[in-house]
């Protein structure tokens, strides 16, 4: 009887540690901390957004390249829609903003999310845990809204925000990444 218990204990002890490796709220940056960078930066944020919104045909900017309408990336598979000179404006930008190593945004329909922190947790050699934490700008109210992002976990799938500003909140994003 004694044994049984013993497995038990230590199949739960295995599982809890196992999930613990996989996230840790601790490794993204506390509200706090990005509302107070965010108040720091926020002219850099503004001009940011202010950009992407010029251009109407970028759906994501990443460290080393641009995402365009249907999905082309500049500069490989394209050298319309995007120019060197753009890119030079951006990435000086993204140079001021280097704290947080902000190098990107995303634009998801009239939301443009700007990752702060990013933690990527392989399940198995096809899928991803990818927990993301950062700004967001939305010209209306994204949902749902919550007083606080810090401490979520595996139990806050999708995608939650807390405002921080007229138009501007934080997010913290949880999902599964696959292979396209």
């Amino acid at each position: 009887m004694r044994r049984k218990h013993f497995i038990g204990v230590g199949f739960f002890l295995a599982i809890t540690f196992g999930w613990s490796l996989l996230y840790h709220p601790s490794l993204h940056p506390s509200d706090g901390a990005l509302v107070e960078y965010f108040q720091e930066h926020q002219p850099d944020f503004d001009k940011l957004v202010g950009m992407a919104n010029e251009d109407s045909g970028v759906r994501a900017i990443y460290p080393s390249l641009v995402v365009l309408k249907g999905y082309k990336i500049w500069p490989n598979d394209t050298a319309e829609g995007f120019t060197q000179q753009r890119w030079g404006e951006y990435q000086s930008l993204f140079a001021n903003l280097e704290a947080y190593d902000i190098g990107g945004f995303s634009k998801d329909s009239n939301i443009i999310h700007i990752t702060a922190s990013r933690g990527v947790s392989d399940l198995d050699d096809y899928e991803s845990i990818v927990i993301t934490k950062g700004y967001a700008y939305s010209p209306e109210e994204p949902s749902p809204l919550v007083e606080s992002l810090d401490g979520m976990g595996f139990d806050s799938r999708g995608t939650y925000y807390k405002k921080i500003g007229e138009r501007w909140y934080l997010y913290h994003d949880w999902g599964i990444s696959k292979p396209e």
